[in-house]
């Protein structure tokens, strides 16, 4: 007669440690998975929070030198439109100017204008330049022709600098462009309006009302949130005990921090597009790897169990 000690019946040890690892296995890919996606979620309220166009903002300093665009934005009357306007108009014409430099440089045609082999263009470094905004430099750095850049969609500013400056051609937005028939002036293609736009766009992401202040703050913090109360809860449940909440609380709120550090990197590189999908592979692959070896290391203990009951079993048989 064969011995076979009652916990390894078909209904007992081996199956049941089966359906546990897996059981477990099954949680902890969900946790992890619910890490990542928080974490996705906080790096990108990080990235869009009170972002504005690296063109806008070097636009904003050589308009505004020396000055932080949330307390210049925050000393202007926002229901007076006057006040708007003429705030917003210098930015709005340092933003053409910058638009157009970077176009040019990086070999795209403005309007019908383009850039010669070697050549580059620069902005003036003082903010009233008598004359011109925009200088096309050769290779040696010499001066080859020098250009005014007006944003603006009424004529008469382009009027006014042709009359004080008529030896300097000007490049205008689009629509100023179509009104005017002066040889003196070419279109940039580069829409006044939609320029317009996108300054309002990003005055809006700045200058934002308390509640989406609030919103933007509980995103950034939802990995914590979410690890510390998931985990608490377990504790409260009586399914964890404190030590071991707060253990894997510090575990995942390490790998959720460094997924998050992987994706602000990539985003620093210039890749932000990829940040997100970084983020949630890489909290993803920390999960992958934790939850083998936590297998390996649950299988090797059941095996010696199994061997150390082979043994209790063997010797009963004697």
């Amino acid at each position: 007669m064969i011995y076979k000690p009652k916990d390894l019946d078909s209904d007992s040890l081996v199956p049941r440690r089966v359906r546990e690892m897996q059981e477990r296995f099954l949680a902890r890919r969900e946790s992890s998975l619910l890490d990542a996606v928080s974490a996705a979620t906080a790096l990108n309220t990080v990235q869009t929070a009170d972002a504005v166009d690296p063109q806008m903002m070097e636009a904003f300093h050589l308009a505004v030198p020396d000055r932080d665009l949330s307390e210049y934005l925050d000393g202007i009357d926002f229901d007076n439109a006057r006040s708007v306007a003429g705030a917003m108009s210098n930015w709005r014409g340092k933003y053409f100017e910058v638009i157009v430099r970077d176009q040019l440089n990086s070999g795209e045609q403005v309007g019908e204008l383009a850039l010669d082999e070697g050549q580059k263009a620069v902005l003036a470094e003082r903010l009233n330049e008598p004359g011109w905004d925009l200088q096309v430099l050769d290779e040696a750095g010499s001066a080859v022709t020098e250009y005014q850049l007006k944003a603006v969609q009424d004529i008469s500013g382009i009027t006014k600098a042709l009359e004080r400056y008529p030896d300097f051609e000007v490049i205008s937005t689009a629509e100023a462009a179509q009104e005017i028939t002066d040889p003196m002036v070419a279109s940039s293609d580069i829409s006044n309006e939609e320029m317009k736009s996108e300054m309002t766009d990003a005055v809006d992401a700045v200058v934002d009302t308390p509640l989406v202040d609030a919103l933007e703050l509980f995103a950034q913090g939802l990995p914590v949130i979410l690890i510390v109360g998931s985990e608490g809860m377990m504790w409260l449940m009586g399914r964890r005990t404190f030590a071991t909440a707060f253990s894997n609380s510090a575990s995942r709120a390490a790998k959720t921090g460094v997924a998050m550090g992987a994706g602000l990197i990539v985003a620093a590189a210039g890749a932000s597009v990829l940040s997100i999908p970084t983020v949630i592979a890489t909290r993803l692959a920390f999960a992958r790897h934790s939850s083998f070896n936590q297998l390996d290391e649950e299988i090797d203990k059941d095996i010696d169990r199994l061997r150390a009951m082979n043994t209790v079993a063997a010797s009963a048989r004697e």
